[in-house]
């Protein structure tokens, strides 16, 4: 193993060489612009990886042929966390590169006991090929399940050694891109919405035939313990259908607040934390991504949310449905309880066991998500987040935005980010 501290691996090109079991040098040009020392303890950490992890792993001369019998397993997932790990472990290796294409970023074939072997990466996950007829030796669904299990072994102890160690250092100090979920988000909220929609108009339960006299007794004594029993069913499920989607609606809040914070002043403020942004709680969020002084409209748009967690978030998510002062009891003097009430807003959700939210509260529910909903549209860069574009919290980003955004240019850097990630989901353009 070279050492990388020479004067011909400068730092800016940091190059891995290493003699594979072939004898051949194989260079790795992949750790660029660090430091050498983290440079050689990535350089180590990889080799060791490949002696230990992949032992009978061997580089390939050239692609595998397709024409004959060949087995795919599809690793899980996941494991596409850890792409860059199979790409860095397969280019120490040796392995056949061939060219990308289409919807495959990379593909490296190898061999293992003899059996040619390929790994790739495309659009559906990483996939692994075993080329060759079957005989008694092989056994495809078994060999490939054990070689990707070796493989992922592998990935995960380089992504622990190498990676692991960078993570809340990196996080903390904000040199980091937040991906955009909001989409899985709002889809949760609009979701539940719509099964609150539906549920306003969907038919009661009657009893049917019972006046006409074609029913019997036997058969209308459930129908109508149903009819009457009906609207408080329909009452209670409306309220749990309310109860997830203030759940799910602060959770897109939070994750909006994250999004929009990086085209906030506030993250170049020395002492800032994207560790602390990313825990913190949501009116801590809202000063990330609205610094104060507030205006009129993001004042307004605080206190809406502050209303929309004190009434309906707070007590439904913490307090075991209603309000807090329906569940709790107190000694309010030596050998004297009492249950704690709101004496100008008693309720019976929690003594008659009632739905904790009524019709004309989830309506009013939904109204302030509206309200909500469009103060956050009047954010600048509301669009970026709306589009699902991700949020880069590295200073030299968030410095560009900043300028864009005092141009009166945000709509179009936005466009021109969203063509630029649709470039870059789409490997094929």
């Amino acid at each position: 193993m070279a050492r990388l501290d020479g004067p011909e691996y400068p730092a800016e090109r940091a190059v891995v060489t290493q003699q594979n079991p072939r004898g051949r040098a194989v260079e790795e040009r992949y750790l660029h612009r660090v430091e050498d020392q983290t440079a050689q303890n990535i350089a180590d950490a990889v080799v060791g990886i490949v002696q230990r992890e992949l032992r009978g792993f061997e580089p390939a001369d050239a692609a595998p042929d397709e024409s004959g019998p060949f087995y795919t397993h599809r690793l899980p997932i996941a494991a596409v966390a850890y792409e860059g790990m199979f790409d860095l472990l397969f280019r120490s290796l040796g392995a056949f590169s061939e060219p990308a294409f289409d919807k495959t970023r990379w593909l490296y074939s190898f061999s293992l006991n003899g059996r040619s072997c390929r790994l790739r990466w495309t659009k559906s996950g990483i996939r692994l090929d075993l080329f060759g007829p079957q005989s008694d030796d092989h056994d495809e669904p078994a060999d490939a399940a054990a070689i990707a299990t070796r493989l992922l072994k592998a990935a995960r102890s380089l992504y622990s050694r190498i990676v692991t160690p960078q993570l809340s250092p990196s996080i903390r100090a904000g040199r980091a891109v937040v991906l955009n979920q909001l989409p899985r988000y709002r889809g949760m909220v609009d979701f539940h919405r719509q099964t609150i929609e539906r549920a306003k108009v969907a038919n009661p339960l009657h009893v049917s035939g019972l006046a006409t006299g074609k029913l019997e007794i036997s058969e209308a004594i459930p129908q109508l313990f149903g009819s009457l029993l009906g609207a408080s069913f329909r009452e209670r499920d409306q309220s749990y259908r309310a109860t997830a989607l203030i759940a799910g609606y602060f959770a897109w809040v939070q994750h909006l607040l994250v999004i929009l914070s990086s085209f906030s002043p506030a993250v170049l403020k020395e002492g800032f934390s994207l560790e602390d942004l990313l825990t913190g709680q949501w009116a801590q969020q809202f000063d990330i991504a609205f610094p104060k002084p507030h205006d009129v409209g993001t004042a307004r748009l605080k206190m809406e949310l502050g209303d929309l967690a004190r009434e309906f978030r707070n007590p439904l998510l913490h307090g075991g449905g209603g309000r807090f002062e329906d569940g709790v009891v107190v000694e309010w003097a030596p050998g004297h309880e009492s249950i704690a009430i709101d004496t100008d807003a008693l309720t019976d959700q929690y003594m008659l066991l009632r739905p904790s939210l009524t019709e004309e509260q989830i309506a009013n529910l939904l109204r302030r998500v509206d309200s909500i909903d469009a103060g956050f549209e009047q954010h600048p860069f509301f669009g970026w987040a709306s589009e699902g574009l991700h949020a880069d919290f590295r200073r030299e980003f968030v410095e560009r935005a900043l300028q864009e955004r005092l141009s009166g240019s945000a709509s179009a850097f936005t466009d021109a980010a969203s063509r630029a990630f649709d470039d870059s989901v789409n490997w094929d353009r």
